[in-house]
């Protein structure tokens, strides 16, 4: 049978359809604004079986006949991205432009690291004299101590580590243990070149990289 809808939105549109059970077996909409004419057509359909006939579309040259078909699944393709509005700049990305981040600067400096090699020696010798002073007690590997002072005082005032003033803090270390070992011992024994050895490995690695 043929059935006629006429939609809300003005628009009038007809198909041909077989009821099952007295409803429409497939969904209809409007050709026009696309909205859901399946109950209007089921109240069509239920005028007709009561012997009820709907009014008659007038006639019309713009009357759009259209044979529905079982609804198919359509994909709605989500709308395109609104502009952002007028006068409002877009929000910048929150990561950095690479380009513009300036990059960190060393602030290592070779001759603020001989100074605190310089200072460092000289606080480690004071502390083995006055170790030395105090007790009278021979250690071997006294200079340990200085080395470290050393190593440490480079470092830390030269604001790094660096292979040139590891080998500066080594020299400077091992001078001072041999003056200060000389000046309380009066000579330079086996363990004195021990210690010393040992003394200049420390400040070595703990002032290079």
């Amino acid at each position: 049978m043929e059935l006629k809808v006429v939609c809300g939105c003005g628009q009038k549109y007809a198909f041909d359809v077989e009821p099952v059970g007295g409803q429409m077996p497939f969904t209809v909409s409007c050709p026009s604004c696309q909205a859901d004419g399946t109950a209007t057509a089921n109240a069509l359909l239920s005028q007709a079986s009561t012997g009820t006939a709907p009014p008659p579309l007038p006639a019309s040259p713009g009357k759009l006949r259209m044979f529905a078909q079982p609804a198919i699944a359509r994909a709605v393709q989500p709308p395109p991205p609104l502009p952002p509005p007028t006068g409002i700049a877009p929000r910048p990305s929150a990561l950095p432009n690479r380009a513009n981040v300036a990059p960190v600067e060393n602030d290592f400096s070779l001759g603020r690291g001989i100074a605190g090699a310089v200072l460092g020696a000289i606080v480690g010798c004071g502390l083995l004299y006055a170790f030395w002073a105090g007790t009278q007690i021979r250690f071997p590997l006294m200079g340990v101590v200085t080395g470290f002072t050393t190593g440490f005082g480079a470092s830390l005032l030269g604001k790094g580590k660096d292979s040139t003033l590891g080998i500066i803090s080594s020299v400077m270390a091992a001078a001072t243990l041999a003056g200060t070992f000389f000046m309380m011992y009066g000579e330079l024994r086996t363990s004195c070149f021990i210690s010393i050895a040992v003394g200049a490995y420390g400040a070595y690695r703990s002032s290079a990289n």
